[in-house]
């Protein structure tokens, strides 16, 4: 998957924004707050119809301005988002999408940010939410269960708040359950699984040590038929008395391990960024083999705090069938053997480029 060209248009900073780019490998240079990560925002917002830096939609939209406008294009589509105080609204090749999951994958993006590292650190619900967002934009079928065992798990919880439970009711609803549960373990052990054959190659490669890296999936049980039901029915009277669902995949997990200590607690800085463009390498190549087609890959501010020798590493890691898109304040110390483009913004691009 390659994009050729984004147009942005009261998009945060921007008024108008045009920009092409190469098939493999492009570097956007500028000063801290001119833009930058404007640009990879609207692509994440093509990808999964979500920003990374807000809930609020209206935030994307340039102050003054009644709507905001991003397209993208791929050598197969025109991709579009409008946002408006109305909505958000999504188009292929100018014609409506209805449904977000019908657009949702069309063009996959994988993004490193820098508050990425919190990531060891923070709640299971931000673990689970990234590896559910990768997972949704490839696996339609992940998506749906997602969205099923959501609504059957709220309407469970609504249930449980109740003073006099109907428990045929209550069982009615947990068989429901059964299905989406398997299913969901069952993708996200894949994705694990795989992440797990290469996460400590990329670590090597770009460290240049022998560290091994590995990642835990915390299950809330195994993906059988047999396992789900027990787990649902051994749950039931502690559901009851705290009056909501205590486990299943809403409660679920992931730890990284870094030569068998916790990456939390224990690795440098350095370490851990390292570490989490590993795991992005290593969810990118997950994609690829899923769907047969590349990912694009986003690098926010990705050479801070990388000393020489780790850059080198880094540009030597990336790989060149990939298209890649990488922000950075300067192009200091940064060696690349491949053809590469670089786009300078400066204050004014904020207004035309």
């Amino acid at each position: 998957m390659i994009i050729k060209s984004v147009d942005l248009k009261s998009f945060r900073s921007y008024t108008r924004f045009h920009i092409d780019l190469d098939p493999v490998m492009n570097i956007i240079i500028g000063k801290n707050g001119i833009g930058k990560t404007n640009i990879l925002e609207s692509l994440v917002m093509v990808s999964n119809t979500k920003s990374f830096r807000t809930s609020d939609d209206m935030m994307m939209i340039k102050s003054g301005e009644e709507y905001a406008f991003i397209e993208v294009g791929t050598p197969k589509d025109k991709l579009k988002v409008i946002i408006t105080k109305e909505g958000k609204f999504l188009y292929l090749n100018n014609n409506p999408i209805r449904k977000t999951s019908d657009f949702i994958g069309k063009l996959n993006v994988i993004l490193f940010k820098p508050n990425d590292l919190e990531l060891f650190d923070d709640t299971p619900k931000s673990r689970r939410k990234l590896i559910d967002v990768e997972l949704g934009k490839i696996s339609r079928e992940y998506l749906n269960d997602m969205v099923l065992y959501t609504k059957l798990l709220k309407d469970k919880n609504n249930l449980l708040k109740n003073q006099d439970v109907d428990r045929l009711y209550l069982e009615t609803i947990e068989s429901r359950m059964v299905d989406p549960i398997i299913n969901i373990i069952t993708l996200r052990s894949e994705m694990i699984d795989f992440i797990n054959t290469k996460i400590s190659d990329y670590y090597q490669k770009l460290s240049g040590t022998d560290i091994t890296i590995r990642i835990d999936y915390h299950k809330s049980s195994d993906n059988t038929l047999e396992a789900v039901k027990e787990m649902i029915d051994r749950s039931r009277e502690r559901d009851l008395m705290y009056q909501y669902t205590t486990n299943g995949p809403q409660k679920e997990d992931y730890s990284f391990y870094f030569d068998e200590n916790e990456i939390s607690g224990y690795a440098s800085q350095g370490q851990r960024r390292m570490c989490m463009i590993a795991f992005k390498l290593a969810i990118a190549d997950y994609i690829k083999n899923k769907t047969r087609t590349e990912p694009v890959l986003l690098l926010d501010d990705i050479m801070s705090e990388l000393d020489i020798e780790n850059r080198s590493r880094l540009f030597e890691v990336l790989p060149s069938n990939i298209q890649t898109i990488i922000t950075s304040t300067d192009l200091d110390n940064i060696k690349i053997k491949d053809k590469y483009k670089v786009f300078k913004l400066r204050k004014e691009a904020t207004d035309d480029k």
